[in-house]
């Protein structure tokens, strides 16, 4: 009897010395309702601890449980499709064999823009490509568009981009890039942003509040495409190198252009590049060859017209890097 009992006493002290595991639960509602409403399949990520992030879901009431947990600090965040995003606004210690409970987030609903887009005779266009864009600005602080969010017009010209976040957006309509093999000249929908503008610095925004829907409606014209050629040059040897061109309208990030060349080191002259189907507008070509520390860039600015004629692929004037 006294060996079961040293040994039963050991026991105990051994289960002691061993941490419980925390556990973190809540649950996810939509804002701003009079009756509560629970959000179903909202995505839950954990993060923070000593190991990798948890994602789990809500059940049919709205709830999520997190358990077994190792104490520690963790951030906690959630998504829901059709809401913003949300999260935890402070970091959240679950003590040992303790729960961190009752964490509630209310969600409010997301933007949406929708609208349609019509040819000059007001008729619908399908197939047109429509981005929300956000102002930025690069490490010189110029001022920049980025790709937010995309939508592509149904048979009907009829779009609709959901989940945006709040704020201030440019809305911009074109078609999609042709097929560069397509013979010249070719004739598409000129890019158009809102309100009916062909530039970028004309281009007026629009703010999107919380679960509000805003109509963004486009009017699109046909123009010929152009073909823009060249030659990559080094500038300080004067020898012809390869390099990677874009063509972007001067208010947007190099990122988003629609128009890209790689030239050619090949034949009898080295360094020609041509980028077919281009639309009317002013642009900033850039020009990148190398990489790291011998990375060489060059830029230079063009304006497209609108015309019927478009010009075929010529070598000059070179552009040089």
């Amino acid at each position: 009897m006294k060996r079961s009992s040293a040994g039963l006493v050991i026991a105990l002290v051994a289960l002691q010395l061993t941490p419980l595991p925390g556990a973190i639960t809540g649950t996810v509602i939509k804002a701003g309702t009079a009756i509560q409403q629970p959000l179903r399949n909202a995505r839950l990520e954990l993060t923070g601890g000593s190991g990798p992030e948890l994602v789990t879901r809500t059940d049919a009431n709205g709830r999520f449980v997190f358990s077994n947990l190792e104490p520690g600090e963790y951030r906690l965040a959630v998504t829901c499709d059709g809401f913003i995003r949300q999260d935890f606004p402070k970091k959240i210690v679950p003590g040992r064999g303790q729960q961190a409970g009752n964490i509630l987030f209310e969600l409010d609903p997301a933007p949406t823009a929708a609208g349609s887009v019509l040819d000059s005779y007001g008729e619908p266009i399908a197939n047109i490509v429509v981005e929300a864009l956000r102002r930025s600005y690069d490490v010189r602080g110029n001022p920049r568009l980025t790709r937010a969010a995309t939508a592509v017009t149904d048979d009907r010209g009829e779009y609709r981009i959901f989940w945006l976040d709040p704020g201030e957006y440019f809305f911009y309509a074109a078609s999609p890039l042709p097929d560069s093999t397509e013979a010249q000249p070719v004739r598409v929908f000129l890019p158009t942003y809102s309100p009916g503008v062909s530039t970028p610095d004309d281009a007026k925004p629009l703010r999107l509040n919380i679960g509000r829907e805003v109509r963004v409606d486009f009017r699109l014209q046909r123009a010929a495409l152009w073909s823009v050629s060249g030659q990559t040059m080094n500038a300080t040897t004067g020898r012809a190198v390869a390099a990677t061109i874009t063509a972007t309208p001067p208010a947007e990030a190099p990122s988003l252009s629609r128009y890209r060349a790689q030239s050619s080191m090949t034949g009898p002259y080295p360094g020609l590049f041509s980028m077919p189907n281009v639309a009317p507008g002013s642009y900033i070509l850039m020009a990148k060859s190398g990489s790291g520390d011998q990375e060489i860039t060059g830029f230079q600015r063009i304006v497209l017209r609108p015309s019927a004629f478009v010009p075929p692929p010529a070598p000059s004037p070179p552009y040089t890097v």
